[in-house]
């Protein structure tokens, strides 16, 4: 089965995240320079996504997605990452945070969560509890939504409905 462009790009996103974790380690360093270091990997790997994957043109739907964001990274306990949420083209439903803050979300996976707050609030917080880091085993392809909620959804009672019943379906 051929890799969605979201699969293609998240491998080749967490190849290179992986690589940078690495040069973090060796590099030591201080907290603060690696925090700045992740932020600028994740500008530079925001940059190359863009580059491959279209954003949905700034509509109420994408800056509600935004503000919603923006209250989560608002009510983290660690406010490090200056977490920013975009909306991308993609026809399949799917979500991704890169390290240093950049989280973005298809369309259709909004659609899917039929554009209610507490589901949109589950995935973006899911994603920013995370960033950088795959779900799944190392076989499988990073940041791969329904790879994750297919099998961690029951474990979620109350929370994203509609992206439950959608990776049952899957």
């Amino acid at each position: 089965m051929a890799k969605t462009l979201f699969e293609a790009i998240g491998y080749t996103l967490g190849q290179k995240a992986a690589q940078a974790k690495n040069a973090f380690d060796l590099v030591g360093g201080t907290e603060e320079d690696s925090l700045r270091a992740e932020i600028r990997l994740g500008r530079d790997l925001a940059a190359a996504l863009l580059e491959r994957v279209p954003l949905v043109q700034e509509n109420e739907t994408t800056r509600f997605a935004a503000h919603i964001g923006r209250w989560l990274a608002g009510n983290v306990k660690e406010k490090k990452l200056p977490f920013i949420v975009r909306v991308t083209a993609e026809r399949e439903p799917n979500a991704l945070a890169l390290p240093g803050g950049p989280v973005f979300v298809s369309w259709p996976l909004l659609a899917m969560c039929q554009w209610q707050r507490d589901e949109i609030a589950f995935v973006l917080g899911h994603e920013m509890a995370r960033p950088g880091r795959p779900d799944s085993s190392p076989d499988k392809s990073p940041w791969v939504l329904n790879g994750h909620l297919s099998r961690h959804a029951p474990a979620y009672p109350s929370s994203c409905s509609a992206v439950k019943r959608r990776a049952e379906q899957i």
